[in-house]
């Protein structure tokens, strides 16, 4: 939690405000998002509950989750700045949507997303053949649905149109 706090305040405090620098918000959101909170609670549980030894050993169902919410809130950080490109522009901050336009972001903010759900969905269904098939095949399933509606419904938005975006 502490490292969350200190991350955040470095991410919206004056002098820092890493806010304003697309890649070090985006690396503040992801991490703090993404890797900090999940591998944080799961090491901190596995250590509390003495389930391993060291944080090398979690187990790798640690590591993947992490690591999931970890491009997770890559996608986030990109996308969150598509609808304000206006605004960003007036004041001069030079975010990702703003240097390389909103329908480039948006398109890869959507492409990782889809392409995070297709992983994990062909990840469960290699992991189907040791042990547990059907859940594991369900998941499959419903992680290639959810890639697939990610697609669907980015086809239906106009980047341009902070409404939509």
């Amino acid at each position: 939690l502490f490292l969350c706090a200190l991350l955040g305040t470095l991410y919206s405090v004056p002098p820092f405000r890493l806010k304003r620098f697309p890649t070090s918000a985006a690396l503040c959101i992801s991490a703090v998002r993404g890797f900090v909170i999940n591998f944080g609670f799961a090491a901190h549980a596995a250590l509390l509950f003495k389930t391993t030894e060291s944080l090398v050993s979690l187990p790798l169902r640690c590591w993947l989750v992490a690591s999931f919410y970890t491009v997770y809130g890559i996608v986030i950080a990109l996308a969150k700045d598509v609808p304000d490109v206006t605004g960003d522009a007036k004041f001069g901050i030079r975010s990702f949507s703003v240097r390389m336009g909103q329908k480039f972001i948006m398109t890869l903010a959507s492409r990782m997303l889809a392409g995070l759900h297709f992983a994990v969905a062909g990840l469960l269904a290699i992991l189907s053949f040791d042990s547990n098939p059907i859940p594991r095949l369900i998941a499959a399933a419903c992680a290639s649905y959810a890639g697939m509606s990610v697609i669907k419904e980015r086809a239906k938005i106009d980047p341009s149109d902070s409404e939509q975006a």
